[in-house]
């Protein structure tokens, strides 16, 4: 994973422990395993990367368990396939975690 990913996704994933009060390793990996039910009635707002510490977020306020499963990150030559940029994208989903906490 590139030095700046692995930063920004470190930082992300603290910000979301403390946020929900349990450890999050992976605040950003996209891969996620939940029950329907526990879905119904969540009201999501954010669109782009923010989705992600959101949906943590009210979960966890709901109560639901969060595990964890190790997941393989691919990157080719060392440059990740993605359109995020990691000082940018950290800071606004860090914001926007303070928002979607109240």
């Amino acid at each position: 994973m590139p030095r700046s990913r692995y930063l920004s996704n470190t930082l992300g994933s603290k910000v979301a422990s403390w946020l929900v009060g349990c450890e999050i390793r992976d605040s950003q990996s996209g891969f996620r395993l939940i029950r329907l039910e526990r879905l119904r009635g969540v009201r999501l707002r954010s669109r782009c990367y923010e989705f992600e510490m959101e949906l943590l977020i009210k979960l966890a306020r709901r109560g639901c368990t969060i595990g964890h499963a190790p997941v393989r990150a691919v990157y080719h030559g060392g440059e990740a396939r993605s359109k995020m940029r990691p000082v940018r994208d950290t800071v606004r989903i860090c914001l926007w975690s303070l928002a979607f906490r109240s």
